[in-house]
């Protein structure tokens, strides 16, 4: 078993160990901002009839968050 491959375990393992935790990381955070969003959306439609401001604004602020995210996640798949 001497033999058996360990490239994944070179230097440059750790940084692909940390970038896997950081890219499951992101994944969760933006499922849960995708949840909020769809939740926002839903109260704005149903409850709301988007005549709320700050549930617009909060709105804002999530999909910015989102937007955010989602660029960290290419970026890391990416190699950037």
């Amino acid at each position: 078993m001497e033999d058996a491959d360990m490239s994944c375990m070179d230097g440059d393992g750790d940084a692909d160990i940390e970038k896997g935790r950081r890219f499951l990381e992101l994944i969760d955070k933006q499922s849960t901002l995708q949840q909020a969003i769809a939740s926002k959306l839903t109260r704005l439609i149903t409850e709301h009839g988007w005549d709320s401001d700050a549930m617009r604004a909060e709105l804002a602020d999530l999909v910015k968050e989102h937007s955010q995210v989602t660029g960290e996640i290419n970026g890391l798949d990416t190699g950037a």
